[in-house]
């Protein structure tokens, strides 16, 4: 069952998280898809970042991206703050809708930097509003596939999505089978 939120007391709307997922390489993606309903739609990815040098002009250390790419924009990413391009200072990323169109939507969380003396990055992805479908990740509480694991770009719902609208990283080239009905990835891919 999926915990649910409410806005302004009139209707309640699903509410799931992946919590603790960790990106290790620069370059490397998680993705997720769900699909929106009409409604509004928040999601949001927050993660914890290492403490700067004082002697440095970036306030960041790790750059963590968040994009969506929604098939009823014809696959064009959307960036924190409903932005055409990467935030590439905040540690809190959100991309909002107070009314979402119907269909597919591609989430990714992608590492632009990782700092090279401690690499691994982890966050948390909150996804909030008028949507259906399961987060799928070993990280969510919601997703009823322990053990598997699945990317959207092997969803047949987000397919269209990705592929008419930003070329295949080597990541994407590698085959993808299928166990007991549900998509996972190979073991050799690290990212997930």
């Amino acid at each position: 069952m999926t915990p649910s939120f409410s806005i302004s007391n009139r209707q309640l709307l699903p509410l799931q998280v992946v919590d603790l997922a960790e990106l290790s390489v620069p370059g490397q993606a998680h993705q997720y898809c769900v699909s929106a309903g009409g409604g509004p739609l928040i999601v949001t990815l927050v993660w914890h970042d290492a403490p700067g040098s004082l002697f440095t002009d970036a306030a960041a250390v790790n750059d963590l991206d968040l994009s969506l790419r929604m098939s009823a924009f014809g696959g064009t990413p959307v960036y924190s703050q409903n932005l055409a391009a990467a935030d590439r200072v905040n540690n809190v990323e959100r991309v909002r809708f107070a009314a979402a169109p119907v269909g597919n939507v591609a989430i990714t969380v992608a590492a632009h930097f990782l700092d090279p003396t401690a690499p691994r990055q982890r966050y948390s992805l909150v996804v909030q509003g008028d949507f259906s479908g399961v987060l799928q990740s070993d990280q969510n509480p919601a997703s009823a596939t322990s053990g598997v694991r699945a990317l959207a770009s092997s969803c047949v719902c987000c397919q269209s999505v990705l592929r008419a609208h930003r070329p295949l990283r080597r990541w994407d080239r590698q085959p993808v089978r299928s166990v007991r009905g549900r998509h996972h990835a190979q073991a050799n891919r690290q990212h997930w």
